[in-house]
């Protein structure tokens, strides 16, 4: 465990240094394809010693540890065997699920991926799909070098997601999520989240210039006295560039709302939150 086989070799040497820890390197690798045993002609062997001797060469497993970016906290080492393949995917956008696929990287609760760097400094950003380990193994001495790699990972804070369709956003529909809008959406025939409509959001909405359009909204619901798109925007709420149009906002809930906040948009807004750019239309 925690080793991989290099191979199978007829010499090995034995180095220790002060410390009494122990090393060895190897040489000649037996092929079994290709090398063969003599024996005498006779066929028989009578000695006492061995025929052949091998010796397996045992390196200890490639790593890849990774520390968060800022903090130099390690979060988690990823072991793997360097003969399978050498190659770690980076963290990519689905945009099937709207939700960033992590690979092997590490999560970190609380936050969503946003780079990785080759050092502590943040100087030398992963721009590839791809992360190559620079370890290297040499298979005629049965040695390695390089074994261990370190990456350093940059967070956003919260839980993000890149939003193509209505039903991404349905499904990944939290008041302490964050969404980038890549794509116009029409909610016609869909239920606008509850937990936006009564919840307190505190996320962060980018809208890049789309349009969130036919939305209906019916306050149902005695117990809950703030209510609109949103129902309340936090101090740390963000909403950018985007339109809501089509809205429409009905009150059903009987007679038992005093001391309630209704509002197209929210039904209260902090004065810390951050609206820039935002359009809504009533329902036509």
């Amino acid at each position: 465990n925690g080793y991989f086989l290099a191979g199978w070799y007829g010499q090995r040497t034995e180095t220790t240094d002060a410390a009494g820890n122990k090393t060895y390197t190897y040489a000649d690798p037996w092929n079994f394809e290709s090398d063969l045993l003599a024996v005498d002609a006779s066929g028989t062997y009578t000695s006492s010693e061995p025929v052949l001797t091998l010796y397996a060469a045992w390196i200890p497993m490639f790593e890849i540890e990774f520390y968060t970016l800022g903090t130099g906290e390690l979060l988690d080492t990823l072991t793997f065997d360097p003969t399978a393949s050498s190659e770690l995917r980076m963290p990519a956008w689905n945009t099937k699920t709207g939700a960033i696929e992590m690979n092997s990287f590490p999560e970190r609760k609380g936050y969503t991926f946003a780079g990785a760097y080759y050092d502590a400094a943040g100087k030398q950003g992963v721009d590839t799909t791809l992360v190559v380990h620079p370890g290297e193994v040499d298979y005629t001495t049965g040695t390695a070098k390089n074994t261990t790699m370190k990456l350093y990972v940059d967070w956003m804070e919260g839980e993000w997601y890149h939003i193509y369709n209505v039903d991404q956003f349905l499904k990944n529909a939290s008041v302490g999520a964050s969404y980038v809008v890549h794509a116009d959406l029409d909610f016609a025939d869909k239920t606008w989240p509850t937990s936006m409509m009564y919840g307190n959001y505190s996320g962060t909405i980018q809208g890049n210039g789309h349009t969130f359009k036919n939305i209906t909204i019916e306050q149902t619901n005695n117990s809950k006295v703030n209510a609109g798109l949103f129902g309340n925007l936090t101090e740390t709420a963000s909403v950018t560039d985007m339109t809501f149009e089509n809205v429409s906002f009905t009150i059903k809930a009987g007679t038992r709302v005093s001391g309630a906040n209704f509002g197209l948009l929210a039904g209260t807004v902090s004065d810390q939150a951050t609206l820039k750019g935002i359009t809504i239309q009533t329902a036509r």
